[in-house]
């Protein structure tokens, strides 16, 4: 990983899971998309906070969300910070900074 850069491609973990979990339903409602949504994989970026780049699955729908997670000290939420999604995201779509 370069300095300032995302991480690889991260399996599913219970780390990530948590923090999805903070923002499924912002999510749902931007993409109006319902459903179950599955992970795919994510990548993270340190900042004063961590970036999650995250890569999921609703419908047959692809989406990109990426989300800031406050430092612990903060007590704060995490909060959805942007959406890629539509027919340019797929299955097969690179998760890449936005």
């Amino acid at each position: 990983m370069m300095c300032g850069g995302t991480s690889d491609v991260k399996p599913v973990d219970d780390d990530v899971r948590v923090v999805f979990e903070e923002i499924k339903a912002e999510l749902q409602a931007q993409t109006e998309t319902t459903g179950e949504f599955e992970i795919h994989g994510y990548k993270t970026q340190v900042v004063a906070g961590t970036n999650y780049f995250i890569k999921c699955s609703a419908a047959g729908k692809f989406v990109h969300a990426r989300v800031f997670k406050p430092l612990p000290h903060t007590n704060e939420p995490a909060s959805l910070h942007s959406v890629q999604h539509g027919e340019s995201i797929n299955e097969t779509s690179s998760l890449e900074y936005f």
